[in-house]
């Protein structure tokens, strides 16, 4: 007689051999597949600044998610790199007001900029950065920073934005140096397909900006004209203006290389790489400053070279900067495409029973094996007395026969999980498609002036 062969071994085995299959049926947890390097760079990275603050202030807004307005992807993101910018310049903490989407309320902002400009010390720079909406005032004589709370209204837009000139006002008062950096339009819209735009209010179709007639003694950059929008950046999502311009004061900007950038460098290095890049609509970079301001030192020190423009354009996908929906609508009638499931479950769900139903093949494969080394036993064994021969044969069978029932457990296991994730995961609620759906109808209702392909577009914008 023949001892009987080491049963855990085998299914050690087997079980590793069915780990490589579950693999090939999607990741592991936690594992991440190669990508592509990214186009710009990583802000995030801080610059060795060799300017001292410590005499300066600072309010940083950036409002990505409004309460009722369309969401600007990105704008959180690119007010904390200028928030760890100017920490890196050694702003003092308690002179560093930063305001991200719900904290940006029309009263917050404007309580903010009043302590920055009283906190100032002799010889010190107010540095405003403002990152979300804007649209032309009532008088058209300017354009007001809508903040977080206004709604879609024409009035609660007007009541809960700030106009530039108060705000400018407000920080000049202190007698110190202010570097506005406005990431935002003042065409009252807030999307574009090409040459389409949808408004901010869908209500009513806003007056564009004629002039901004009035003096400032700050310093004044922000993102384009009266009359064009400030979109993202190509092949990120994000604003472009305010992390162009962060990139033109960590050196991007410096064209005669002597280490010091002014703001017409910064003015000057957002708009070519604006003009460059392939950005799908108008958008000029626009300077406003005294002529001695002009040429103010806004950063000392800085070395950075910039990204290879021509390199970055030749990676972009030629429809990157489109600003558009995946599939925009040929009528007027607002169509509901089908609710799907859409919670991470359902791929999870796919990715369980896949496993499940190559736990049962590779189970089946074993209870196969089982039988035939059973089959092969017989001639060697009578009345379930067995030679050395049979035994090993029979030993065998039972020791496949065990992993199959293991594999055909965990594979019944398995698929019924997964089977349970993809039906029963969550659906988007009704009530939720019942408001948008009515939203949408509202807009055509409201905005009779839009052609049947502006209307059409303005129906699939990204409502909130």
């Amino acid at each position: 007689m023949m001892p009987q062969q080491g049963p855990m071994k085998t299914l050690a085995r087997y079980v590793a051999i069915a780990a490589a299959f579950l693999a090939l049926a999607g990741p592991a947890s936690g594992q991440t597949t190669p990508t592509a390097p990214a186009l710009w760079p990583d802000l995030a990275v801080l610059p060795a600044v060799a300017e001292d603050g410590q005499n300066d202030a600072a309010v940083v807004v950036g409002i990505e998610k409004y309460a009722s307005l369309a969401e600007i992807p990105g704008a959180g993101d690119n007010a904390l790199l200028w928030f760890r910018y100017l920490a890196a310049r050694k702003v003092p903490g308690e002179r560093m007001h930063f305001l991200r989407d719900r904290e940006a309320t029309r009263e917050r902002v404007e309580s903010e900029v009043k302590k920055a400009a009283s906190e100032v010390t002799a010889g010190g720079r107010i540095w405003f950065v403002f990152i979300g909406h804007g649209a032309p005032s009532r008088d058209q004589q300017d354009g007001v920073l809508v903040t977080y709370d206004a709604q879609q209204d024409v009035d609660s837009l007007f009541a809960r934005s700030l106009p530039q000139k108060e705000v400018l006002d407000t920080l000049t008062r202190s007698k110190a140096k202010v570097v506005a950096i406005i990431d935002a339009c003042f065409s009252g819209f807030a999307f574009v397909r090409d040459s389409v735009q949808r408004p901010l209010v869908l209500s009513a179709m806003p007056t564009l900006l004629t002039s901004l007639a009035y003096e400032t003694p700050a310093v004044v950059l922000s993102a384009g004209t009266s009359r064009q929008f400030a979109g993202r950046l190509p092949g990120a999502r994000r604003p472009a203006f305010s992390y162009l311009a962060l990139g033109a004061l960590r050196g991007w900007g410096d064209a005669n290389g002597d280490g010091r950038v002014t703001p017409q460098e910064v003015a000057q290095y957002t708009q070519t790489a604006l003009r460059e890049l392939p950005i799908h609509r108008d958008q000029t970079p626009e300077l406003r400053a005294a002529e001695e301001s002009r040429a103010w030192s806004l950063a000392e020190g800085a070395k950075e070279p910039g990204p290879n423009l021509m390199d970055i354009r030749a990676r972009i996908r030629p429809d990157d900067g489109i600003e558009t929906p995946a599939a925009p609508p040929t009528t007027l009638v607002a169509r509901e495409a089908p609710e799907r499931h859409t919670s991470a479950l359902v791929p999870i769900g796919i990715v369980t029973a896949a496993a499940g139903v190559v736990a049962l093949g590779v189970g089946g494969g074993f209870a196969l094996s089982a039988n035939a080394k059973n089959n092969k036993s017989e001639p060697f064994c009578t009345s379930n007395v067995c030679s050395a021969e049979g035994l090993g044969f029979r030993n065998d069978a039972i020791s496949a026969g065990n992993v199959a029932t293991g594999f055909f457990i965990a594979g019944g296991v398995l698929t019924a999980a997964g089977l349970g994730m993809w039906l029963f995961a969550p659906s988007p609620t009704p009530s939720a498609s019942a408001a948008s759906r009515g939203r949408r109808n509202v807009a055509l209702q409201l905005v009779p002036g839009l052609s049947r392909t502006e209307a059409a577009v303005s129906v699939t914008g990204s409502f909130p």
